[in-house]
């Protein structure tokens, strides 16, 4: 699945994020080169979605 798919199909999930009483998104990888990268983007994505 292309990086573009992959994006697309979580955004779908948006609305549904904040239907729900969760009060955190917890973001994953396998194994970040960077954590402090992946964290930082990880926070900018969910905040650009309005989370």
């Amino acid at each position: 699945m292309g990086c573009d798919r992959r994006r697309h199909h979580r955004e779908k999930f948006v609305p549904l994020f904040r239907e729900t009483k969760a009060e955190r998104i917890v973001t994953e990888h396998d194994n970040p080169a960077d954590w402090r990268r992946f964290a930082r983007r990880s926070i900018e994505h969910i905040k650009a979605l309005g989370l």
